[in-house]
């Protein structure tokens, strides 16, 4: 018997609209707490065992509104956070082009393994190491967790790397916006192995 995660991004928050990299620890806007409404009518329909989410703001923001409407609380791991962007911390998407715009190029044409270890700068987390700690959140859950649906809340970065890693695309076709806020992956886990089942708000660039 499966065990199904809807592993889904948190609403919109103050550093999106801010085009941070990542912000300090921002929390959602009203329109984020607004999507967090729409994400949690659409999952409705569905019974939600367990509901987790990363330890920062805009995620358990996001998981309370669910946790709250299906009667569950809400369980945060560090394990679900964003991807650790280092001295970028804080920095806007547009430095971060004018200071490495070259190398965020030359990323997306190299191999996938070369992907998996590349960073801007020392301190950054890699995709690698994002996806260990992904897995590393999916392994925690064993026999008792047959037969449950579980909803987790995570980030952008995080979703990607599992989406590169689960099949659905390449880095190249997952260009920032591909996954919209409260978007999410329905991901079946048994025994070990993990599949990705659908996908909700998130597409990818296909080249023409």
């Amino acid at each position: 018997m499966s065990t199904f995660f809807f592993l889904a991004r948190h609403g919109q928050s103050e550093g999106n609209v801010k085009n941070d990299i990542v912000g300090t620890n921002p929390p959602l806007t009203k329109l984020g707490l607004a999507q967090a409404d729409e994400l949690t009518q659409h999952l409705c329909h569905i019974q939600i065992d367990a509901v987790y989410a990363s330890d920062l703001i805009r995620a358990k923001q996001t998981a309370e509104q669910i946790a709250h409407a299906v009667g569950q609380s809400v369980t945060t791991v560090p394990e679900l956070r964003e991807r650790f962007f280092g001295s970028l911390e804080g920095k806007t998407s547009q430095w971060v082009n004018e200071q490495f715009g070259k190398q965020r190029q030359q990323f997306l044409v190299e191999p996938l393994d070369r992907q998996l270890e590349w960073r801007l700068v020392d301190d950054e987390e890699s995709f690698a190491e994002v996806i260990a700690r992904g897995i590393e959140f999916f392994n925690q859950f064993g026999d008792e967790a047959e037969g449950k649906n579980i909803v987790a809340i995570s980030h952008a970065n995080m979703m990607v790397a599992l989406l590169v890693k689960l099949g659905f695309a390449a880095f190249h076709e997952l260009p920032y916006g591909s996954i919209k806020n409260t978007g999410y992956m329905k991901i079946e886990k048994q025994g070990s192995q993990l599949k990705l089942v659908d996908v909700f708000n998130i597409s990818k660039k296909i080249k023409v």
